[in-house]
């Protein structure tokens, strides 16, 4: 532009974009809750995310039911259950639901450990678990649901 003379809309909308753009590299303003520093340099791994409490979901072992209709669950992943003493005795199926083939059957009171899950099936909550089964030569794995509206089959076990 020569010296007296008049801006062009080009130069109007140039003035314009540097002026919104000086606007948007203010400093941000505090974030209404603290977030904790993350330290060290970026791995694959590294996630940052912000959870509202109602995007938390509830895990096993809470006081929160995990499948529609059944009771609240209690078996905790990576630790011990049991069988309840109600003189039935409880399937280990191949796979989470009564349509899949029982490989293994747990009697009264017998220990297991719990190594996955829950899943939701046919009505039931699922927890995969593996039952050390001296008598059959070695341990099975399978799934068990926890119970039903009316009765836990399984509960943790709690030694002491």
């Amino acid at each position: 532009m020569k010296p007296g003379g008049r801006l062009t809309p080009r130069i109007c909308a140039a003035w314009l974009c540097l002026l919104l753009a000086g606007c948007a590299m203010t400093a941000p303003t505090a974030p209404a809750s603290p977030v904790p520093a993350i330290t060290g340099s970026p791995t694959p791994t590294t996630r940052i995310s912000r959870l509202t409490p109602a995007a938390v979901t509830p895990v096993a072992g809470t006081r929160e039911p995990v499948c529609r209709n059944t009771p609240v669950s209690r078996l905790i992943v990576h630790e011990r259950g049991q069988v309840t003493n109600n003189g039935e005795r409880l399937n280990i199926r191949a796979a989470a639901g009564t349509r899949f083939a029982v490989v293994a059957r747990l009697e009264p009171q017998e220990i297991f450990l719990v190594i996955g899950g829950p899943a939701c099936a046919d009505g039931y909550t699922w927890y995969q678990v593996r039952y050390e089964n001296g008598a059959a030569g070695g341990p099975v794995e399978g799934w068990i649901a926890e119970g039903d509206r009316f009765e836990y089959y399984a509960v943790p076990y709690l030694p002491g």
